[in-house]
C-alpha cells in the first residue's frame, strides 16, 4: 500500500474509506523518475521558473483518461487557477497526466490508446490555446509503468522532481466532486485539493469534510462553488455521440466558371467516395451547402469582421493558409503564408482611426492555435488599448455539440483539379504550390483521416472524376 494510504489507515479510516479515496492494488512501483523520460516535465518546470523569474510557484495536477480532452476539463483548470489566485500571487502552471491504457480501456466506448489520446489532447490544446497557456502533458504514468497506478504515486513523483530541482512549489490536486472521497487521502497527507462541483454532490462533499473533522485532519480542501456550465459533460457521453464527417460543398465559389450540372456531378462523386470509405463504420457523412453558411453576423457599428474563410465575405478577407511539406506525415503545418498581410496591416491601422474597438474573426472551423495567435498579434500590435477579439466558426451553424462528434471536416474544392484555393498548400524549393487531396504528395491519412486500407480506392475514384488529371 502506498505511503499516502497507509497514513489514512493510521488516522483510523476504514478499508472502505481507503478504497473510496482511490486505492486499488497493483504491482509495486519502485521508480518515480527516469532521467531519460523526465525531460519534458523537468525542463518545463525549469523553463517556467526561468520565465517567471521565481522558484515560488503553484502547480495544478490533473489526472484522468482525457479520452477526449474537452471543455469540462478546460473549465476545471480555469476554476482551479481562479481559486489559487485568491491564495497567493505566485505563477501557476498545470500538468495533465493521462491515465494508463489499462484504466482507459475499461471505460464505455473506449476509442483510443495513449498515443492517439495525446494527439487529440494536443490538438484540443492548440484549438483552445488561450486556456492552455503554461499547461504540459506528462505521459510518464501512462507509458512508463506496465499497469495503472494509484494517483498518489503521480503526486509523489512531482514532489520528487521538485525536490531535485530545488523548486518551492505548492501542489494542488484537482478532481471532480464525483470523486469527493479523494479528499480523505489528500487531507491526511497535507496535500492541497481542489474539488470541482460536477453534479449535485453537495451532501457528499459535506460528508467528506465532516469525516475529516472527526479524524482531526488538517484538511486543505476547496469545494469549488463557481457556476459550472459543463457540470454534466463527461468523456463517456462525448464518445457516445454520433461521429460525423462533414464535407462542405463549396464548388459554387471554387469553380465559378463551371456549369451547375458538372459541379453537382463532382459533388455526388466525392460524397459517394467518402460513403464507400466509411461504409460499415461508426462514421456518418454529412454534406454542408456553403450557401447555408453565408449568414449575416449581428454586430454594432464599432465591430469589424475579419474573414479567414476563402469565400465568406468579411469587412476584410485575410488570405492566410497553412504551409506543409509534400510527401511527409503532414500532421501539423510547417508554417503559414499570408498573401495580403501588408493590406491587412493597413486595414487595421485605418480601422483604429475609424473607431473600431472589437473584431469578430470568422473561419469555417477552428483554425490552429498558431494561426489564430498570429492573426490576433497582427491586430493587437496596432492598438495601444487591446481590442476585444472573438472567433466565430461557420461549422457551428450546423453542429449541435451535444449530438455530434466531429470526425473531420473537408472542403470539396480540395478534391477537384482546377478549383480556386483547392488542395494542400506546400512549399517546394522556394515556391508555393497547391497539391490536390488525391496526389501522392498529400497524406490522406492525416489530412483527411481516410484509413490507409481505403486510400487506394479513394484516389482511383478521384483521378477518374478528374479525367485522369493529378496535377494542374
Amino acid at each position: 500500500m502506498h505511503l499516502f494510504y497507509s497514513n489514512m489507515y493510521k488516522k483510523g479510516f476504514s478499508k472502505s474509506d481507503i478504497r473510496l479515496a482511490g486505492y486499488f492494488q497493483h504491482p509495486e512501483v519502485t521508480q518515480l523518475t527516469d532521467s531519460s523520460f523526465n525531460q519534458t516535465v523537468e525542463n518545463y518546470i525549469s523553463d517556467f521558473c526561468f520565465r517567471t523569474c521565481t522558484k515560488e510557484i503553484n502547480i495544478v495536477v490533473f489526472t484522468g483518461c482525457f479520452n477526449p480532452l474537452h471543455n469540462g476539463h478546460t473549465y476545471t483548470l480555469e476554476a482551479a487557477r481562479k481559486h489559487i489566485k485568491t491564495l497567493n500571487n505566485n505563477p501557476i502552471m498545470c500538468i495533465l497526466s493521462p491515465a494508463h491504457d489499462e484504466y482507459s480501456s475499461s471505460k464505455i466506448n473506449n476509442t483510443g490508446d495513449i498515443h492517439s489520446r495525446i494527439v487529440q489532447m494536443k490538438d484540443f490544446m492548440n484549438d483552445n490555446h488561450h486556456s492552455y497557456v503554461n499547461v504540459v502533458i506528462d505521459s510518464f504514468a501512462a507509458t512508463k509503468y506496465s499497469t495503472d497506478v494509484n494517483f498518489t504515486y503521480i503526486i509523489e513523483r512531482y514532489e520528487e522532481i521538485l525536490k531535485q530541482l530545488s523548486v518551492n512549489a505548492k501542489i494542488f490536486f484537482v478532481y471532480g466532486s464525483d470523486n469527493a472521497e479523494f479528499g480523505y487521502v489528500l487531507a491526511t497527507n497535507n496535500i492541497n485539493g481542489i474539488c470541482i462541483k460536477r453534479t449535485d454532490d453537495d451532501s457528499r462533499m459535506c460528508n467528506v469534510i465532516a469525516t475529516l473533522k472527526s479524524k482531526k485532519c488538517n484538511y486543505k480542501l476547496i469545494h469549488n462553488e463557481f457556476d459550472n456550465p459543463h457540470s454534466t459533460l463527461n468523456s463517456t457521453s462525448i464518445r457516445s455521440r454520433k461521429k460525423t464527417y462533414f464535407i462542405r460543398n463549396d464548388l459554387k465559389y471554387a469553380l465559378p466558371n463551371v456549369d451547375e450540372e458538372t459541379r453537382n456531378n463532382y459533388a455526388d462523386t466525392i460524397t459517394n467516395a467518402f460513403n464507400q470509405v466509411f461504409e460499415g463504420s461508426d462514421v456518418s457523412i454529412k454534406v454542408i451547402d456553403i450557401d447555408s453558411q453565408m449568414v449575416n453576423i449581428e454586430r454594432s457599428s464599432n465591430v469589424a469582421i475579419i474573414s479567414l474563410d476563402k469565400f465568406y465575405r468579411g469587412d476584410f478577407n485575410l488570405n492566410i493558409s497553412r504551409v506543409f511539406t509534400p510527401n511527409t506525415f503532414q500532421d501539423t503545418a510547417d508554417s503559414f503564408y499570408v498573401a495580403n498581410e501588408k493590406d491587412f496591416v493597413s486595414y487595421i491601422t485605418q480601422a483604429k482611426k475609424d473607431g473600431i474597438e472589437s473584431f469578430i474573426i470568422v473561419d469555417d472551423d477552428k483554425s490552429t492555435g498558431r494561426t489564430s495567435a498570429y492573426v490576433k498579434h497582427l491586430i493587437e500590435s496596432n492598438y495601444t488599448k487591446l481590442p476585444s477579439i472573438q472567433f466565430k466558426y461557420l461549422i457551428e451553424i450546423h453542429v449541435d455539440y451535444n449530438e455530434y462528434s466531429i470526425y473531420d471536416i473537408v472542403d470539396m474544392r480540395d478534391f477537384v483539379c482546377g478549383s480556386l484555393y483547392g488542395g494542400l498548400l506546400c512549399r517546394v524549393a522556394s515556391k508555393y504550390r497547391r497539391f490536390m487531396y488525391y496526389s501522392p504528395e498529400v497524406n490522406l491519412a492525416t489530412r483527411a483521416k481516410i484509413p490507409s486500407n481505403k486510400i487506394k480506392a479513394f484516389v482511383e475514384a478521384m483521378v477518374k472524376m478528374n479525367n485522369g488529371k493529378i496535377y494542374e
